[in-house]
């Protein structure tokens, strides 16, 4: 009798052994390998929270010790996290975030025409062409597209002095150069004939004329004629 209670209470130790080690860690932070740079993070000696060591632990023990992300940013990689970037101790996207659209802190608007670009106005200048300073540049514009992508001209005028931008110029919703553009020659909406180019905001005929014979700016010598947009030196 005394031997079956000892292997009773040798089962029951095992089986509670087993339950223990196969007992699931709850809350493991999972971070996106997106890029992002989040193994560079270092945390304060004596402050590197217990998941980072390899365990898993550092959401599940938030309710004790809140962690924000203006001191471990890699909350914010986290899986399920609001967002990638960290404004005012929360994680949020600034790609999608009304309240922080594009940068921290910058309330969205429909007429928002603030935006950090190029606003020289100087003839003869391309601004489509004209780089933003780095220190300028709002964060969907460092590496990432996904801003341009989902933003049209109407709302965002100065979106089309980007770099590689069609043109300076808003029609449609499209960014287009109104000095070269056959759909919107001069303004939006004028369109030259099959047979014509625009050129400096005005609908011309390349195979005859002298100042622009076959091409843009293409200017015949004094004394001959533009023929089939070829100049007559005959």
């Amino acid at each position: 009798m005394e031997s079956s209670k000892i292997l009773f209470v040798m089962l029951l130790v095992m089986a509670t052994t087993i339950t223990l080690f196969a007992a699931p860690i709850r809350g493991e932070l999972v971070v996106d390998a997106k890029g992002d740079n989040a193994s560079d993070v270092h945390f304060p000696e004596g402050q590197e929270p217990f998941s980072l060591r390899g365990t898993g632990r550092f959401l599940a023990q938030s309710p004790r010790a809140v962690q924000t992300c203006d001191k471990y940013p890699r909350v914010c990689a986290a899986k399920g996290s609001a967002g990638p970037d960290c404004c005012k101790k929360q994680c949020v996207n600034v790609m999608t975030n009304k309240l922080n659209c594009g940068m921290c802190g910058k309330k969205s608007t429909s007429d928002e025409e603030e935006l950090p670009f190029d606003d020289d106005e100087e003839i003869g200048t391309e601004t489509s062409d004209i780089p933003l300073p780095e220190s300028q540049k709002p964060s969907y514009l460092r590496g990432s597209g996904r801003f341009l992508a989902q933003t049209t001209c109407d709302s965002y005028p100065k979106i089309c002095r980007v770099k590689g931008s069609p043109g300076r110029d808003c029609c449609n919703k499209k960014c287009v150069d109104l000095k070269t553009d056959k759909l919107n020659c001069g303004k939006c909406g004028q369109k030259c004939k099959y047979s014509e180019i625009c050129c400096k905001g005005k609908c011309l005929n390349p195979l005859s004329d002298k100042k622009h014979c076959g091409s843009c700016n293409n200017k015949c010598k004094k004394g001959t004629k533009c023929v089939y947009g070829m100049c007559n030196y005959a």
